[in-house]
Formats: C-alpha cells, structure tokens, sequence
C-alpha cells in the first residue's frame, strides 16, 4: 500500500474518530423558555481545571463516589475502589498539600474502610464516612483519631433481614446523623449523637390513581406483593443546608401519578417544604436526540443564599436551581471531551467553583462560573439582603446577555412592581408569561383607570341605556327596515333559532325563514368571533401561542362544517331522514350563533377580568359551547323530521363517522409520507449506483 493512501486512510479515521467524540459531547447550555421549551444561553460555567490522581502523587483514582468540603475549604474525596480519604487542604492554589486517611486505630488495633461510599465534614472538621461494605459509620476527629462507629441499628420496626449498608449521610448543627443505606427506601434513617437509631423520616411518598386502588381490591395477596409500582424509591444523595434543612434526591422516580419531585427539601418532621414556584426536575423528555427519559439525580450541593444545584448522571449535566425551584442555568453534557461529564457521582462548591467527580474518567472536573452565572448568584444575594436596585440592576445585565431568559423578565417585572410602576410591570410579566404576577399588577392599574375616569364610565352607561330605550321604542320601525331586506331577514332569523329553536329550525326549511347565503354570512362571522378570540382575548386568559398563529388556521372551522354537514347527510340519508344536504348546511350554521354572540362578550370580558375572576370567563365560554351543541341536536331533529331517540343515534352515527374519516385520513397521510421517503430512498440509491 502507497504511502500517500495510508495517509489518507489515517486521515479519514482520525476524521470518523472525531466526529463521534463531537456527537457525543452535547454541551450547549439552554434554558426553559415560557412555553417550556429549550433556548439558548450563555454559559454559565467553564472547565478551569481537572484534578486526577497521578497529578496529586497518590496514584489512580479507583472509582471515587462522594466528595464534600469542610467550613475551611478543604476537599475531601471518598475514593471508595481504593479504600482510602483523599483530602486536599487550599486546593488548586500553590499551597496545595494531600493528605490519605486509608485506616485507623480502633481500640488500639489497625483499622481500614472497605469501600467508603460517602463522606461528611461538620463545622468541627470531624469527619463522618460512610463504611459502605464494613456495614458502619465512622466518625473521626480532625487528627484522624476514632471518635465513634455506629452499626446497624438493633429496632423492631426494621425487617428481619434488613441490612445496613450506608452510601451518604448528613450531620446536622445538634449532631443528628442522616443516612442513606443501601436498599432502604423508608427515607432517611436518624441518628442521635450518642449513635442511637432515632428514627426513619422523609420517606417518599407515592400516590395510587383511583382506578389503580379500585383494582387492587380484586387482587390476591401475592398479586399485590409483586405490584412495584408504589413501592418508594431510596434516595441517592443528602446534603444540608445552612438552616438545617435535608436536601435528598431520587435517582429514580415515576411521574405517571403526578407532578414528579425528585429533589426535596426536608425539615426536622421530614415534610417537603420547599416552596415550588417552579419545580427542580432537570430535563423530563431529554434535550437533543442522545439521551431520553426523566433525569437521574445522583447528589445536590448548596450554593449561596438559598440556591442549589444537582448533578444529573444520565446526561452528565448540572442543574442549578434558586431557592424556589426555578432553574437558573445548566451546564455540562455527556461526551468523552474537555468539559463533559461521564458519570458524575458527586458534587461540591466552593468560592464561585463547582468540582463534579466522575467515576468513569477518574478526575475531578473543576468547571469556574462565568460572569453570566455569577451573575445569577448575585441576585439571589441581593434578593437575601432586600437590595431591589442591585437585583434590578442584575436581572437587566442577565437581559442583555440572555434575551431568553424569562425568569430575568420576571425579576424586571417584580422590581418594577415594588417601585409601583404598574404598566411596566406587566410588559415585563407578560413577556415572561407570568399571567398570576400580570394580574396583580393589573388589579391596580384597573382600579386606578376605574377612580381616573368614574365620569366617562357613567356617562357610557348612560348612553347605553338611552340606546337601549331608543331601540324598544323604535323596534316596529327596525322591523319594517328588516323586512325589506330579505338578506337582512334572514341572518337575523337566526336569533329565532337561537331563542326557539324547535320553531325555529321547523320554519328555517319548511317555511323557507333563511337560506343558505345568509348561513354563509354566519360562519363568516364566527370565523371572524375565531380570529378576534385568538388575537384579542386578554393575556391573562389567552392560551394562544401568538408567534405560531396563523390566521389561515381558522379555515378549521370550514373543514369541520363540511365534515359535519356530509357525514350527516350521508347518515341520514340511510335514516330517511328529510333534510337535503344544502338544508343540513344551513342548519349548521344557523346553529352556530351562540359561539359568535356570547364570545364577543368573552373576549371584552377578558381584557377587564383579573385571574381570581376568571370563573366568568371560563363559564361564559362554556355556556356558549353547551348552547351551540344544544342547537346542532334541535337542528338535526327538526331538519329530519327525527324523534329524540332517533336523532341522537343519528349523531352518535355521524360523530363516529367522522372519527373514522380522520382516522383513515392521517393513515394515509402517513402511508403517503412513508411513501414519498422510499421513492426518494431508491432515487437516492440509483443515483449513487450510477
């Protein structure tokens, strides 16, 4: 082989080599827009260096699982395949030392840990691990000396085969240890500082769906014993914050029964009290086509003033979150390159610095945080110091650097709020699609309108009521006018229907009362009612997506008249029914009054409402739906000439029809697409052949 082909050989598996590490590596850093889906963001976080073994003089790391710093930043690394304490005192500085902790002196005799899975540091420097494969806790003081063991507790309430396997633990202020042991999913199991088994609290609690709990009545005993589904699962990680309060996660959790939660935060009962604004899940459907499915949360950390983070082992991210959910930034991803993350198994901060230990590259990732994410924390400090200037001053600085950022709109929104500048408020809230926020900054600006212009409000109440008066004295004269107007006539029949709709429907066929130009007119007017209710319903209540609307969408409501008025009268045909196709059309339409009338009043209703009132919206909107389906069911009778029972089998005939219409209809859009790809496949294919 000629030596420029093995070159080029050389060049093309270095290229294939390349690009798998690239496709592997998904670190863009995203954030959550209103809708819920993802935008870009500035990174908020950088790989600054990487701390390994062999650089540190101690060798490889053998799986390490745990890492904590102490109150003096010092690091502590449970090296759990090696058996050893790794601790690195004024870490990533030039005084950098590394001390090993791989046994002890207990009563006198050499003791050593087998597979240490956890470690804790409390504000003493005493150091608490988790002996995993030892089956024991050991708590050493600052010299290393043995201060404690703790075993497995001796209680009643523990199964008889329960074995204690500790991975994490927590020490609180009044010296109550928290562990997590293997296969224990009742929570967490408390200590008291004399080693004694306390308790078992925060266990996660699960809820059955009515008709899973219907069922299980039916089952067997064994049935039921085999039924998983409502078992809780353990918890994979603890950390403390510094109020004291338990932050656990679950690795694994199932949210068909509910909103998820598998970060929690405990308090001395074990209740979850954190306040959930939003709710810390990391990505429930997955970013990109790498990894599917909910998060895996292997261990949380504190940050500053409320915040926290986790660490998401199946993607190899880190979530940071402030103290009431709401995510602030992600960084990471999975890969094999500089600045992603294998299998992260634990993480500490320290001094604006994040360490992820990943047990499958052996190292320690030091990623530093940008301006942007120092940015971030800044708010939450100046939120704790009740400082509104600073943190409006930081939430614009996020702006200009994340147009995208919502919670930014929203803190602009609240600053604006508490400065009393309402009309500022809600563009901010509504930008952010904070319709809750918009409304109790319109509750004040609707007061204020209402105080400013009492006088203007009278006097168009006034003349609405002259209007009113006029029109009952001039009705006969109306009626003349109309009546010279067949077309006029016929669409404002349509009130007859409306109001009698038995006569109405009888007479609107028999009696010749409309036609169908003017049944025509009335679906231009509720495509019209359509178009205006998805423009101009007020945003508090308006659940259109504005940027993806298009007006051409409307043409729904044409497909669906037709679909109905064909369906129908192919059905009734075979009934007997008496109703020609351009009659059942018109009936249709006439029938669809109500949803014009009724929602015009709606959209002008939703522009003054506040979100607390809203039940006369949503009542208003569904009355005018149950009056249009009233009206569909007396159409179909009087235009039939049906009985009630045979009108409502008519329908219930037409409705599956035309379920079985839209069935088959995307079948072969599907079929087709499918279609289309293979042809274009074997052109692909032919092409390249030739």
């Amino acid at each position: 082989m000629s030596k420029w082909i093995k070159s080029l050989l050389l060049a093309v598996l270095m290229t294939a080599v390349l690009t798998v590490n690239a496709s592997a590596a998904v670190t863009d850093t995203y954030v959550y827009d209103k809708d819920g889906n993802t935008q870009p963001a500035p990174s908020p976080a950088e790989l600054s260096y990487v701390i390994k073994g062999e650089t540190l003089g101690i060798g490889r790391w053998n799986s390490p699982q745990d890492l904590c710093f102490s109150k003096s930043g010092a690091l502590y690394i449970a090296d759990t395949g090696n058996n050893r304490i790794v601790i690195i005192e004024k870490v990533g500085t030039s005084g950098q030392t590394v001390k090993i902790i791989d046994g002890f002196l207990n009563d006198g005799k050499p003791d050593t840990f087998k597979a240490p899975g956890g470690i804790f540091v409390d504000d003493d420097d005493n150091l608490f691990i988790s002996d995993t494969e030892n089956a024991r806790v050991v708590k050493l003081s600052p010299k290393q000396e043995l201060l404690q063991i703790v075993h497995a507790p001796a209680d009643e309430i523990l199964q008889a085969d329960f074995a204690f396997k500790p991975t994490k633990l927590a020490v609180d202020a009044y010296r109550q240890m928290y562990v997590i042991s293997e296969g224990y999913n009742a929570g967490l199991m408390e200590f008291d500082p004399n080693g004694g088994y306390a308790q078992s609290m925060g266990a996660p609690q699960v809820v059955k769906s009515l008709i899973d709990q219907f069922w299980a009545n039916f089952q067997t005993k064994a049935q039921r014993e085999r039924t998983r589904k409502y078992v809780p699962t353990e918890y994979s990680n603890v950390a403390i914050d510094g109020e004291g309060f338990l932050f656990v996660t679950t690795a694994a959790y199932d949210d068909s029964n509910g909103e998820p939660t598998p970060v929690r935060k405990l308090n001395a009962k074990g209740l979850d009290v954190l306040n959930r604004v939003g709710n810390p899940v990391g990505d429930k459907t997955g970013n990109g086509e790498t990894y599917k499915g909910n998060s895996t949360f292997s261990d949380v950390c504190m940050l500053s003033y409320g915040d926290f983070a986790v660490l998401d082992q199946k993607r190899g991210r880190v979530f940071a979150y402030n103290s009431v959910g709401e995510l602030l930034y992600e960084f990471g991803g999975p890969g094999n390159v500089s600045g992603t993350i294998q299998q992260g198994t634990a993480i500490g901060y320290y001094d604006n610095r994040y360490y992820v230990l990943d047990a499958s590259k052996m190292q320690i990732d030091v990623f530093e945080l940008t301006e942007y994410g120092r940015l971030l924390g800044g708010v939450a400090k100046a939120r704790t110091e009740i400082d509104f200037e600073t943190e409006k001053a930081l939430w614009e600085q996020i702006l200009a650097r994340n147009v995208n950022c919502t919670m930014a709109m929203r803190g602009l929104g609240n600053a604006a709020y508490k400065a009393k500048n309402m009309p500022l408020a809600m563009e901010y809230y509504k930008l952010a699609g904070d319709r809750e926020d918009y409304s109790k900054a319109y509750a004040f600006v609707r007061r204020s309108w209402i105080e400013n212009n009492i006088g203007i409000i009278a006097a168009v109440v006034l003349v609405v009521a002259a209007g009113a008066v006029v029109l009952s004295r001039n009705k006969k004269r109306i009626g003349r006018f109309i009546s010279r107007h067949p077309q006029v006539e016929a669409v404002v029949y349509a009130g007859r229907c409306a109001t009698h709709p038995l006569d109405g429907f009888w007479c609107l066929k028999r009696e010749n009362c409309g036609n169908a130009v003017a049944a025509t007119v009335l679906l231009l007017a509720c495509m019209a009612v359509n178009v205006a209710a998805s423009l101009g319903t007020g945003f508090i209540f308006n659940t259109t997506d504005l940027e993806k609307y298009s007006i051409f969408s409307v043409l729904y409501l044409v497909a669906a008249v037709a679909l109905w008025t064909i369906c129908q009268w192919c059905v009734t045909t075979l009934m007997n029914g008496e109703g020609r196709l351009k009659d059942i059309y018109t009936a249709t339409c006439y029938a669809a009054t109500p949803y014009a009338l009724v929602n015009v009043f709606a959209i002008l209703l939703s522009r003054v409402l506040l979100i607390n009132e809203g039940d006369f919206y949503h009542v208003l909107v569904t009355l005018a739906m149950l009056w249009m389906v009233f009206l569909l069911v007396c159409s179909v009778k009087q235009t039939h000439n049906f009985t009630m029972g045979k009108t409502l089998v008519a329908i219930l005939i037409t409705v599956i029809v035309i379920l079985l219409i839209l069935f088959i209809g995307m079948l072969v859009l599907a079929l087709s697409q499918q279609l289309v790809d293979f042809i274009g496949d074997l052109i692909s294919e032919a092409a390249s052949a030739v």
